[in-house]
């Protein structure tokens, strides 16, 4: 037996220690006469013996004697230390009487008594040596030990499909049978009905690594209270490399005089992989069971927005979720319970509806259906019922299950993607203007109107997918990129002026604003409103000939004019007004105070009166013949004339007025009148 080297092997002092702990070992000590004294640790098998009691065996002092195999006769060695483990595992600490003989160094028997007390610890024997006149009973007469294996029992270890094994607590032998090896498909290294193994070697190399350290733990507690039945399960490795599991099952041999156990224990081995292997599997499929009901409970009563309820063929409630519960009492005031029969908890609007599919489904048919009602607090509500008949394993139709799901939200949504989608279809498809829709990460087109199609020249085909970049000239794409890429990262657009490139090559001038930018999941788009400014080109370009025929005509004529927005206050003077006044054109901001200043001192309130009365007052509009200061002190005459223009209620909102330089008209015409004169005179 192995010795663990941090237990010290018992000695003299080890010894006295126990006296002085044990009072029984004390009145021993004290009352009888003695030829030595003895301890033994029982679980390391380490025994000392006092120097008198070497002295009287003819050992020389000193001399080490570490275990009772050194003093026992072989042939009471067995019985002895059966004798020894009884007083060991006895549940009392009475004092113990043993007969043994013990061979001295010249091998001669010699009769003793031992007086055996055990320590409170358990983990000591310790007592007397005392000579004794009478032979104790031996066992040397008894069976040879391989006899003792061969037993009648084997037979029944056999017929049971047992493997047998006998464990010596004192020799530490493992003793198996054949079967035992049988077992795990070694019997044909093991050819004898029983050998003689270590522990290790029989039993614990065999056994699993998960499973060896608690199979050691278990039989050590069971070598330390040898009491009732010493069983395990574990696992064993069969020849083949596979795992064999066992049932191990023994008990400790008892005294039939007093029911102590001796120092064997007699057991089997049962193999119990099949049984093992069912246990794993209904194991498996009560895991699965339990998983799949977690599962179900979960299915039917986590969702938010789904009922489930069975009838049977009476409509009758036979189960119902706690969401269809709270659903009938929030919608319909009802309080179900099972057996109720359904058709008397629903309202009047749709109790037959629901009666008609629950019949259909009782038939066997499958319906999927969408209701709408209004609720008793007259909100609508729509709801999706699916009915499924109820099958037994006969092939009949025992009841339906209803899945009842709340669709209100899904359908608001597509009622107002539908709104949209109309709104959209309107604004998208109804505008005169070219709508272009590109995707702002890639810059492809992804959608277009019919506007669009009209004004390139492309078909929609074509278009989507198309790069936006190839809608205009390359001149021009430096200034587009820029103005597309600044939209996108801030959001801000000012409408800009270019040209889009036909798909026949010609540009076509046209003026781009965008919308906000959107986005449907995480794509973010942008839409382009394209307008064709080819007319308002044209018209600008018409308009600044024509002022500039006008400002010819008007220095030609040398006349200038007003205009006057009454509401705002605007002024506009034409080049040739500035210039009859002396200004450089648009050098001064036009107003009534700076035209006024340049009119002749004497000739200002003449002025004033006639712009009041017949411009401001709308009378019949006269000319009148102011002079002016200009600028550089010349001073010229001017035919003024104008006319306002008012609305419905008189209020006066425009004037137009026109000014003439007639100083030489004036001048000529006093000349030529005064040569008349002279002509007639």
């Amino acid at each position: 037996m192995k010795t663990n080297s941090l237990v010290p092997p018992p000695n003299t002092s080890t010894f006295f220690d126990l006296v002085k702990d044990n009072q029984q070992l004390q009145n021993l000590l004290s009352t009888t006469r003695y030829q030595g004294i003895w301890m033994w640790n029982i679980t390391h098998n380490q025994l000392w013996i006092s120097e008198s009691m070497k002295a009287y065996l003819a050992y020389a002092p000193n001399t080490r004697i570490h275990n009772w195999q050194q003093l026992i006769d072989p042939a009471n060695y067995e019985y002895t230390m059966q004798q020894l483990l009884d007083c060991a595992y006895r549940p009392d600490n009475a004092c113990q009487e043993l007969r043994t003989t013990f061979f001295n160094k010249t091998s001669t028997d010699i009769p003793f008594v031992c007086r055996i007390i055990k320590s409170t610890n358990h983990q000591y024997l310790a007592g007397t040596f005392e000579v004794s006149d009478a032979l104790p009973m031996s066992v040397s007469n008894s069976k040879p030990t391989e006899s003792i294996f061969a037993s009648k029992y084997e037979s029944m270890l056999n017929d049971c499909k047992l493997g047998g094994w006998e464990y010596n607590v004192a020799t530490g032998e493992l003793w198996c049978s054949r079967a035992y090896f049988d077992i795990l498909g070694r019997a044909t290294e093991h050819t004898k009905s029983w050998a003689k193994y270590s522990l290790n070697e029989g039993w614990l190399s065999l056994v699993h690594p998960n499973d060896v350290e608690n199979a050691k733990a278990y039989f050590i507690d069971y070598l330390q209270n040898p009491t009732g039945i010493y069983q395990q399960v574990l696992r064993m490795q069969h020849l083949d490399g596979s795992w064999v599991w066992i049932w191990c099952r023994g008990k400790a041999i008892e005294n039939k005089m007093d029911n102590n156990p001796y120092g064997l224990i007699v057991g089997s081995h049962l193999n119990i992989t099949e049984q093992k292997e069912q246990e794993v599997e209904m194991d498996l499929i009560r895991q699965k069971a339990l998983a799949d009901n977690a599962i179900l409970s979960s299915i039917i009563n986590s969702p938010k927005n789904i009922e489930i309820f069975a009838i049977n063929q009476q409509m009758e409630y036979m189960v119902f979720t706690q969401k269809h519960q709270e659903t009938m009492l929030h919608n319909f005031g009802k309080s179900i319970q099972i057996g109720a029969k359904i058709v008397d908890c629903l309202p009047e609007t749709i109790a037959p509806k629901i009666k008609h599919r629950l019949q259909q489904s009782l038939k066997g048919k499958h319906i999927v259906e969408t209701i709408t009602f209004q609720t008793n607090k007259q909100a609508i509500r729509y709801f999706e019922n699916t009915y499924s008949p109820i099958i037994n394993n006969h092939g009949s139709i025992t009841g339906v299950t209803v899945f009842v799901k709340d669709i209100t939200e899904q359908k608001q949504i597509e009622n107002k993607n539908k709104e949209n989608e109309i709104r959209y279809k309107a604004l998208f498809t109804g505008s005169n203007d070219a709508i272009f829709i590109a995707q702002i990460d890639t810059g492809l087109l992804v959608d277009v109107n019919e506007a669009a199609i009209n004004l390139i020249g492309y078909s929609k085909q074509e278009l989507i997918g198309m790069h936006q970049k190839n809608l205009h000239p390359p001149e021009e794409l430096q200034l587009v990129m820029q103005e597309f890429a600044n939209f996108c990262t801030t959001n801000t657009f000012n409408a800009m002026e270019c040209h889009l490139l036909h798909k026949s090559g010609h540009k076509i001038p046209i003026r781009i604003t965008a919308s906000n930018l959107f986005y449907v999941g995480n794509i973010g788009y942008l839409a382009g409103y394209f307008k064709d400014i080819t007319n308002e080109k044209n018209a600008s370009k018409k308009i600044a000939r024509t002022e500039n025929l006008l400002e010819q005509a008007e220095k030609i004529a040398n006349i200038g004019s007003i205009e006057i927005n009454m509401v705002t206050g605007e002024r506009i003077w034409s080049a040739g007004f500035y210039s009859l006044l002396g200004y450089e054109p648009n050098s001064i901001e036009p107003s009534m105070d700076a035209f006024v200043q340049h009119v002749h001192p004497d000739d200002r309130e003449t002025y004033l009166a006639w712009f009041q009365k017949n411009i401001v007052q709308n009378a019949l509009t006269n000319s009148i013949e102011p002079r002016i200061i200009r600028t550089d002190g010349q001073i010229r005459i001017l035919a003024a004339t104008g006319v306002g223009y008012h609305d419905a209620s008189g209020k006066l909102l425009q004037i137009v007025g026109v000014i003439q330089d007639i100083t030489e008209k004036k001048y000529w015409k006093k000349t030529y009148c005064k040569a008349i004169y002279n002509c007639k005179n």
